[in-house]
Parts: C-alpha cells; structure tokens; sequence
C-alpha cells in the first residue's frame, strides 16, 4: 500500500534525524526534555491538541524532545528516543480527521520501518531500522502506558 501524505513526512523526518547523528550535527528539536510531562505541556501548545508524550524508560529509551511539522493534514508531533543499546527511535502523532481507527500496518523504506495506527482520535507513526516485530511490541508498549491517546496498534 503507498504512504500517505503524513506517513511519508514521518519517514523523511526519521531519516533526516538518522543522518544528522551520522554528521554528528545537532538535532533540530523545537522541545528539549527528557520529562514526558514537560513535552505534552510544550507540545500541546504548538499543535493546540492534547496527547501524551509515551514514556519508553522501561524498554530502555531516553527521551531526547520533540519537534512539531506542518503537513497538509495539520501539524504533526514528532517525538524522539534515543538508546545506549537501540537504534534512534521517533514517533509521529497527527490529530485524526477522518475518526477511523486501524489497527496498524507496516511500512519500509530502505533499512527505515513504520509501524503506523490510529485510534480515532490520532494517526501514530513509530519509525526506525528496527525490526517489524520489535516496532509492533513497542507501539503495543505505548498503548498500554498511554491507553487514552495511544489506540490500538496490534493484536499482540
């Protein structure tokens, strides 16, 4: 199935963060804070829709910020993980036009894969050259640590 618009700028986005640490440049983040609840109060603000920012700690991720894109569909909240064991995590949260929900569908692009579902409210997009079965565990993990924004990812 093609990406869509949103999905195609998550990717991109993904990949632009991947080759900055390569470049070792600094990451373009409009939110510095490793604190969950700092993010959803400062991206709240910049999107003007309420979420919350999933706490990774457990599975071994820092949270490093976020950055927010304007895209045809509305702004889109990227959020990003790094870890000292994993590859560098990002995760796309867009406001849901349409209120359909999908339970989610893998997408790839080069080594890049996208875990991508909606809940009705919000379109998520968990990006990384990780495994298709780790993206799915760890979209099942934010479900669970953040049931009310997070929908439903995966049947696992």
């Amino acid at each position: 199935m093609p990406l869509s618009s949103w999905e195609d700028h998550a990717l991109l986005f993904h990949q632009t963060y991947l080759e900055a640490l390569g470049s070792h440049h600094q990451l373009p983040l409009d939110a510095r804070s490793s604190d969950p609840a700092t993010l959803d109060a400062s991206l709240a603000q910049l999107v003007n829709w309420q979420f919350t920012v999933p706490d990774l700690s457990a599975q071994g991720y820092r949270l490093e910020g976020a950055r927010v894109i304007a895209t045809a569909e509305g702004p889109l909240a990227y959020v990003l993980y790094s870890s000292p064991t994993a590859p560098l995590l990002g995760l796309a949260m867009l406001r849901n036009s349409t209120s359909t929900t999908h339970s989610g569908e893998l997408h790839q692009r080069g080594k890049l894969r996208l875990w991508e579902w909606s809940d009705g409210e919000h379109q998520f997009a968990l990006g990384g050259s990780h495994s298709a079965a780790s993206l799915r565990a760890l979209a099942a993990d934010i479900e669970r640590t953040t049931p009310e924004h997070a929908g439903r990812p995966s049947d696992i």
